[in-house]
């Protein structure tokens, strides 16, 4: 096992990849994974991992192949299909929307599975299909066929749709590789079943390598091949419990943030700054560059991409050569005379049962609110605002939840706190927001979203008054009919909107967003 370590360390290396690798049981032997977030690489490597695969049928010389291929299948996935954040939720939009519409009374978690599963379903059978007839020889191909090899040996009795997928899979790319045909006693010859031609009339007619190659590399034909595909496999799917522990692990992130990082737009939307506005400098755009080292940890919002490079070699395969920043020019950002020059950034969301919510079908009040808020944090990143930033979320019903401060980098738990969708009555637990002041490095901006009247209203008026400076300390935005928290705000000088129509959250959140962090 060590040399098999060893090995994939170098490819790993020699690519410029970050990798993590990890040795214990797993019924796989052999697992390859990469976050599409960060982009480091994760292998898990069963103690006895060689001798095992050779025991699974694969010789001592297909164990390299098998390694080699498995690291460029997660390349792949950077390379090819879903390649970024907008890919990743142009697959999950359209898989999430056949899903609700065929499986009738998933619960949320079981439907998050289902779409998360069947989203890698289509996208690893683009990259394999993409890069089987891409890369020069048979190797990759080889690799993909052992790994499926490999499967079918360790469980024998194997269920449907995996079958089904290795079928469609060695239909679309399996004459590229010299040991498919070790397959065939695995499978069972449904390929002129009805739904296998089914799945053969999703590609193009004239599959050729030169088609096929670039209508699958297309994003404009993504959208009808995952929601034909999604529709066949859903009919196949394996129990609930077997979609975790079956094929590769999943590399696609949680299915909420990749819909709601992707559902929100950006918005122009004319804002009045109140007070003058006074410049300060912050770090933009890399004056200086260096290459980087593969042995040391990187961020990925420290990488220059557009200097990145392929250097070609006449022996090995071509080298990424990636660059990170150094320096930075400065650009200004306006901040009020008298504040901190960027305050940071909480937002107090109602989630209680009058915000209705269905965020897989995308509809509902706190839906509409949902957009609001990832539509400012979006506004703040691509402005490279966020990053000097710390963030926190109030989210209150039956309970008051409190995600903590956060820098950029940890808004995950931010994320966390918005999806606990609660559905039950408007209470705000006074001592999350005396917390979340408590536990802040300084001056932040909140904005407070409910759409009813708050139990116990005149506690929060008295925080407000006691803890938040007007004009801007606090920011009400009432869905519905003004109540009598938002008259007595708003008579206490601070910023209180009333919006009859929920839609218009969105463009007003960042609106007041732009006028707090924007010249």
């Amino acid at each position: 096992m060590e040399a098999l370590e060893q090995m994939i360390t170098q490819l790993a290396a020699d690519r410029l990849w970050r990798l993590r690798i990890e040795e214990k049981e797993t019924r796989h032997l052999i697992e390859a994974a990469i976050s599409l977030r960060d982009w480091e690489m994760h292998f898990t490597l069963h103690p006895s991992c060689e001798e095992a695969l050779l025991r699974c049928g694969l010789f001592a010389h297909e164990i390299p192949i098998l390694a080699k291929g498995l690291v460029g299948h997660e390349m792949g996935h950077w390379q090819v299909c879903p390649f970024d954040r907008d890919g990743e939720y142009l697959l999950m939009e359209v898989i999430t929307g056949v899903v609700v519409r065929k499986l009738k009374g998933l619960s949320a978690k079981e439907t998050d599975r289902v779409c998360r599963f069947l989203s890698k379903l289509v996208s690893d059978l683009i990259v394999d299909t993409v890069l089987a007839w891409e890369t020069n020889g048979p190797d990759y191909a080889d690799a993909q066929a052992l790994f499926m090899l490999k499967e079918m040996n360790l469980d024998p009795s194997g269920e449907g749709l995996f079958r089904f997928f290795t079928q469609l899979n060695l239909w679309l790319w399996g004459a590229q590789s010299r040991v498919s045909s070790r397959l065939l006693p695995h499978l069972e010859q449904e390929t002129d079943s009805a739904l296998f031609k089914k799945a053969m009339k999703v590609f193009p007619k004239k599959a050729l390598k030169g088609h096929l190659v670039s209508w699958l590399r297309s994003r404009a034909n993504w959208i009808d091949l995952a929601r034909k595909l999604a529709a066949i496999f859903i009919d196949l799917l394996p129990p609930p419990d077997e979609m975790t522990v079956w094929w590769r692990p999943n590399p696609f992130w949680e299915v909420l943030t990749v819909l709601y990082e992707g559902r929100t737009r950006p918005i122009r939307v004319a804002v009045e700054t109140e007070g003058q506005v006074h410049p300060e400098t912050i770090p933009l755009v890399p004056l200086l560059s260096v290459p980087t080292d593969p042995s040391v940890p990187l961020a990925v919002d420290d990488i220059v991409w557009h200097q990145t490079l392929i250097q070609p070699s006449p022996k090995q395969a071509p080298r990424l050569q990636l660059y990170q920043r150094r320096f930075s020019i400065e650009t200004q950002v306006g901040y009020a005379k008298g504040s901190s020059m960027l305050p940071d950034l909480a937002f107090c969301i109602d989630s209680s049962g009058s915000m209705g919510f269905d965020p897989h079908a995308g509809k509902g009040e706190y839906d509409l609110l949902l957009r609001a808020v990832f539509g400012a944090l979006q506004f703040l990143e691509r402005n490279q605002i966020a990053l000097y930033l710390r963030f926190s979320v109030v989210n209150f019903s039956d309970e008051t939840l409190f995600s903590g401060w956060r820098d950029w980098g940890g808004r995950e738990r931010l994320y966390q706190t918005l999806f606990e969708y609660q559905g039950g009555r408007t209470r705000l637990d006074i001592s999350q927001l005396d917390r979340m002041r408590q536990e802040s490095r300084g001056p932040f901006a909140l904005i407070l979203i409910t759409d009813g009247e708050i139990d116990e209203w005149p506690d929060v008026l008295q925080h407000i008054e006691k803890q938040c400076q007007p004009p801007k300390g606090l920011i009400l935005i009432q869905i519905g009919k003004e109540s009598a928290l938002a008259r007595r705000v708003r008579k206490r000088g601070f910023v209180v909107h009333v919006v009859k129509d929920s839609h218009a959250l969105e463009g007003l959140v960042l609106g007041e967003v732009r006028s707090q962090y924007a010249n």
